[in-house]
């Protein structure tokens, strides 16, 4: 009589089993919790009396898996139509940028998986106007108010976002020259072309730069970053229900160091 005790729970749970109807595949993308990334730069800029030509190189290692994935160079120049006003124009090539077309169907199982960008080039078109003005009454006045616009198309998939980023900068000040700086951002991305919501990105932004020298500052960084996915398009097609899964919000937060270098020109 024991012996049938112990075993009726055991035959009931396979029939259980056996009678459940099997799971599809997985077609969502795994929302990663918890994740810490890391990135780098170094940036140059050449100093004049009207353009501030530009240079840029940066790298992240991205992930769960902790891979380096995206890389990029910018090039191109700040003008100076006004004291308090800065417009730019830049051209960008990266790799390694992941967009939400880029969960896809594979032949390997489950069937669905984050297409490996590392190696595809993207161009990107940049332009930029950053107006600041000094904030004096506040404590300390050396306080600078910036708000960053910038139109970016991405030439690869033809993707348009515009990025504000206003910000306010507190700079530590000796006979008159900068110490060091400690800055406090929010930069938000909306997306003009591509995805399912109003915000694609946003991120509050916490810098610190230190100047070694007169022409050489040490930049530490750290951001807690949410992106948005949306449905990609493979998804759309295959017909499979994605309803109540998007959209999806991935928050990494985002450590970084940096070397910028300043020359007069």
């Amino acid at each position: 009589m024991a012996g049938r005790r112990t075993l009726l729970p055991v035959l009931v749970g396979l029939l259980m089993t056996l009678a459940a109807p099997s799971l599809p595949a997985s077609h969502i993308p795994v929302l990663p919790t918890g994740v810490v990334e890391w990135q780098g730069r170094l940036a140059a800029t050449l100093n004049t009396q009207y353009f501030d030509p530009f240079l840029e190189v940066r790298g992240r290692i991205e992930g769960p898996e902790h891979e380096l994935r995206y890389r990029s160079i910018t090039v191109g120049s700040y003008a100076r139509p006004h004291p308090n006003v800065k417009l730019g124009v830049f051209y960008r090539l990266q790799a390694g940028a992941r967009h939400d077309d880029d969960w896809v169907t594979t032949e390997a199982a489950p069937g669905w998986a984050w297409q490996d960008t590392r190696g595809r080039l993207e161009s990107v078109l940049i332009g930029d106007i950053s107006p600041r003005f000094l904030l004096p009454f506040l404590p300390g006045r050396d306080w600078v108010f910036m708000l960053k616009a910038r139109y970016e198309i991405n030439l690869f998939d033809l993707h348009q976002s515009i990025l504000l980023r206003p910000g306010i900068t507190y700079f530590l000040m000796r006979d008159r020259e900068p110490l060091a700086s400690f800055s406090l951002a929010w930069g938000v991305y909306f997306p003009l072309s591509f995805g399912t919501t109003v915000i694609y990105e946003h991120a509050p932004y916490l810098e610190a730069l230190v100047h070694l020298g007169p022409f050489v500052m040490l930049e530490a960084t750290a951001s807690l970053k949410t992106v948005t996915w949306s449905p990609s398009q493979d998804l759309k097609d295959s017909g499979e229900s994605y309803a109540g899964a998007y959209p999806m919000r991935y928050q990494p937060l985002v450590f970084g160091v940096g070397i910028v270098l300043s020359y007069p020109g």
